[in-house]
């Protein structure tokens, strides 16, 4: 997945009374670790085992008709200095961005029930 590292448009944080924008993997992967974090307390409460490994769902998710609900595709043809950001998935951006409230109802779910569909060119 991708998330927003640029220091200038990263991710606005206040504290004493003023606001700072900080970017990076330095938030970017706080921010997925947290996201998880209730993934897994929802899944529990509702009698579920932990997520794991989460990259054979995200495949499946990719795949399916939940992918433009639960991702965010970047395919502006940025690159990251080696390879573009195309349709669907990608060694740029992965998947793309995820949409936080989409992502969570499908993870707190048994993830299985994610049919994938057709590789589109993946």
């Amino acid at each position: 997945v991708a998330l927003d590292s640029d220091p200038s448009t990263g991710y606005a944080i206040g504290f004493q009374g003023r606001w700072v924008t900080f970017g990076g993997t330095s938030c970017a992967a706080p921010l997925w670790a947290a996201f998880t974090a209730l993934v897994n307390q929802q899944r529990k409460a509702n009698g579920k085992g932990v997520l794991g490994f989460a990259n054979p769902i995200f495949y499946n998710i990719g795949q399916s008709a939940r992918y433009t609900s639960d991702f965010f595709d970047i395919s502006d043809g940025s690159t990251n200095m080696h390879y573009p950001a195309v349709k669907g998935y990608d060694d740029a951006t992965g998947w793309g961005s995820f949409n936080g409230q989409q992502l969570f109802n499908d993870l707190i779910q048994d993830s299985t029930n994610i049919i994938p569909g057709p590789v589109n060119g993946c």
